[in-house]
């Protein structure tokens, strides 16, 4: 039985508990934005009196109470979408659990690169991507695995790329005048001094720049040729939040798919004939040992 049902045929509730379980029935839709106090004060009770609610309904807190509640809420509905009217996501709380939390933030992120980026800001970067004869990706701390990640896909679809993290090595490499290449900048901010100093130095070498960014107006932003706008969330005393590093993680990943299958598609005749190749060397042994040869053998 679900919760929903659960709370209809409970008896043993006390007449706050009562007016919190009318409340909920006559107006479920309004959980997707209430919390703990709001609900309390909607029902003239107290965030104590819906705590001990969800916690005799069998749930750990109110968080957990509510994300169960909506998703049976959703199901009776025929609606799956983790929407509410308004067209809204959930609210990602502490109690959520992992699976349901990432399977959320990853909707957030889809949505908001889908809604912040035209499609034309996205065939703009990958008519860059595919003229340029490699693409070399400049990135520190957490977003050079999204570097990381985007060259190694890049490559699997005949695009060369290469990625630089280490300050001296990105320097030295962005001094290098390489026609041909296009500069590839990951930044969460757009506001880091050493990203910032680079894209100067690949603007005045006359490098083309592409930069995903989660901030439109910051300084990196103002110097490059184009770029992709990465949903960040929000920060919580200055500080990064779990959740705002993976949704801008995630949306830069969907991104960089969304580019890779694009340039996978322009080049996919070319992409068969080197698997075939491929193939024919695997077979003539080339990056195989021959575990039957006698050079093999271990001395006696």
């Amino acid at each position: 039985m679900g919760i929903f049902n659960e709370i209809i045929g409970h008896e043993s509730l006390t007449e706050r508990e009562q007016s919190i379980r009318t409340f909920l029935i006559q107006y479920p839709e309004k959980l997707y934005n209430m919390t703990a106090h709001d609900l309390g004060e909607a029902t003239y009770s107290s965030a104590a009196a819906v705590t001990r609610f969800c916690k005799k309904l069998g749930c750990r807190g109110y968080q957990d109470f509510r994300i169960q509640f909506l998703q049976d809420y959703r199901e009776q509905r025929g609606d799956s979408s983790g929407r509410n009217d308004t067209g809204q996501i959930i609210d990602i709380g502490i109690d959520m659990p992992v699976l349901l939390r990432e399977a959320v933030i990853y909707r957030q992120a889809v949505e908001k690169v889908i809604k912040e980026n035209s499609p034309e800001r996205i065939n703009k970067a990958f008519d860059m991507i595919h003229a340029a004869g490699c693409l070399d990706f400049y990135a520190f701390d957490l977003n050079a695995h999204c570097a990381a990640y985007a060259v190694y896909q890049f490559m699997q679809c005949g695009k060369m790329a290469g990625v630089y993290v280490e300050p001296s090595q990105q320097i030295r490499s962005a001094l290098e005048k390489r026609p041909g290449h296009l500069a590839v900048l990951i930044s969460f901010t757009g506001n880091n001094t050493r990203m910032v100093d680079l894209a100067g130095i690949l603007h005045a070498n006359g490098t083309k720049t592409l930069c995903f960014v989660g901030n439109l107006a910051s300084n990196l932003a103002r110097l490059v040729e184009h770029i992709l706008i990465v949903p960040t969330g929000e920060k919580s005393k200055g500080m990064l939040t779990e959740e705002s590093v993976t949704l801008f993680t995630t949306a830069f990943k969907y991104l960089a798919d969304v580019l890779i299958a694009l340039e996978y598609e322009q080049n996919r005749e070319r992409l068969r004939e080197d698997f075939v190749r491929f193939q024919k060397m695997a077979s003539n042994k080339i990056w195989q040992f021959d575990v039957s040869s006698k050079d093999m053998e271990m001395p006696e």
